[in-house]
This record gives structure tokens, C-alpha cells and sequence, in this order.
């Protein structure tokens, strides 16, 4: 398993989308495109490059050897290597990918003042019992908690919120994360990448890393782009011979 991050900053910007959706298939410039504000389009299209840039580093391919899709339920797969799991998500300025041989998932949210009753219709009965049981003052960041452990596993098991959240429970209790009543295991790892985040990942297999590769996202394009471009000279190269 390999996660990966990237952060929006201001030198991210001096980019001109369309020299970089270039060098996207046609379905993702359509859906990049169709974003109305500019920050939704950037973080859609960092995500992009971090599992793009995932397969062409780990597989040896050019970025236009694969194409990627979605299942039924729009969780985005590839189908020429099904076996090849990965999973995407942003919030705020961050964007996150997990990539692995077995089925995994991934949330990141911004922590943000919410009506914490809000989890009376989205969490479990044990669930919002266990969070109303805690001091006032450390509720909202277990509310965080379990929204992302939460999303993390129905991000997993391949099926978002067609999975509603209030059909199952996690318990967070001692440093031990747990899925209730479930026959299937399913673990569950934690990481603080910003204070004002919560970051969740689920996993088929306890295989988790101890440390995340973080990179601005202005690094994450040029380095998508070189390796775009060296291929461009390469086969250029071969063409003449």
C-alpha cells in the first residue's frame, strides 16, 4: 500500500489548465471542465495526476497506454488491471490517493463547526450514543473521526453512499478501530496530516505505511508533465531512427 498527498498553494496557479488536461483522456476534460469554480477543477484535477502518475511509475506506462473508469456505483477502477486498487479523495486544500494490490479506501475531511445532531440521520444508533457519551468539547472531532472511517470503508467495499452510513458501526475506543458486527475484517488506520483535517484509510489487509508521500500540488503537475512530455521526445526519437 502507498499513500500519497498534495496540497493546493498559490504557485499551483500560475498554470494553465488546458496545457495539462492536454495530456488527459477526453472523459476527464470533459469532467474537469465542468466544474464551476476553479478550485473544484484544480482539486479534480490533482487527483487525477496522483493515480495517473501512480500506474505510469508503478507499471512503466505512458499516459496514454490506460484508460480508467468507474463501477455502477462510481467508484473509479481500472479495468485493465481490476486488481490494481486505488481510491481518491479532497477536501479543502488536500488531496489524497491510496494505491494497493487489495481493496482499500480513503477520506479526508476538513474539520468545520457542524450541528453535531446531524449525526442522529447518518450514524448508527450505537454510534451516536457512543459520541453523545463524550465530554462536549471532544465531540466534534469524533464526529470527524467516524465520518471519514466511515466513508473510508464504503469507499472500500466499492459502493459510497449507495452503502447508507447508518447500516453499519465503528467503535474508536483505546487506539483500536473496530467494524461492528460484520463478518467480513476490514482494519482501519488513521493519520494527522493537518490539524484542521481529519484522514481515515480502510484496508482488506493490515498492511498499512508508517508515512505518507507528501508533495505541493504545483510538484505533483510538474512532474506529470515531464514525464508526459519525455515520452513525447522519446517516441519522437524512435520515429526518425
Amino acid at each position: 500500500m502507498k499513500i500519497r498527498a498534495a496540497y493546493l498553494e498559490e504557485l499551483l496557479y500560475s498554470y494553465d489548465l488546458k496545457d495539462i488536461l492536454e495530456y488527459l483522456p477526453t472523459e476527464s476534460r470533459i469532467k474537469i471542465g465542468k466544474f464551476v469554480k476553479f478550485k473544484d477543477a484544480w482539486r479534480s484535477l490533482i487527483a487525477q495526476l496522483l493515480i495517473r502518475t501512480s500506474i505510469m511509475e508503478t507499471f512503466r506506462m505512458r499516459h496514454n497506454e490506460f484508460l480508467l473508469t468507474t463501477n455502477k456505483y462510481g467508484k473509479p477502477f481500472w479495468e485493465q488491471n481490476p486488481d490494481y486498487y486505488f481510491n481518491i479523495s479532497h477536501s479543502g486544500d488536500w488531496i489524497v490517493c491510496v494505491t494497493a494490490p487489495f481493496l482499500v479506501g480513503i477520506d479526508i475531511e476538513k474539520i468545520e463547526d457542524i450541528d453535531i445532531r446531524i449525526s442522529d440521520k447518518i450514524f448508527s444508533k450505537l454510534e451516536v450514543a457512543t459520541l453523545n457519551s463524550l465530554p462536549a468539547e471532544e465531540r466534534i472531532l469524533y464526529f470527524y473521526d467516524l465520518w471519514t472511517l466511515k466513508e473510508s470503508y464504503i469507499k472500500a467495499i466499492g459502493k459510497g453512499l449507495y452503502h447508507p452510513l447508518d447500516t453499519f458501526s465503528i467503535i474508536k475506543s483505546e487506539g483500536r478501530i473496530s467494524l461492528v458486527d460484520n463478518g467480513d475484517e476490514w482494519y482501519f488506520q488513521q493519520y494527522s496530516i493537518d490539524s484542521q483535517y481529519k484522514m481515515s484509510v480502510c484496508s482488506q489487509k493490515d498492511i498499512f505505511p508508517k508515512k505518507i508521500d507528501i508533495t505541493p500540488g504545483y510538484q505533483v503537475v510538474e512532474n506529470y508533465l515531464h514525464r508526459c512530455k519525455l515520452e513525447e521526445l522519446t517516441q519522437k526519437s524512435q520515429t526518425k531512427m
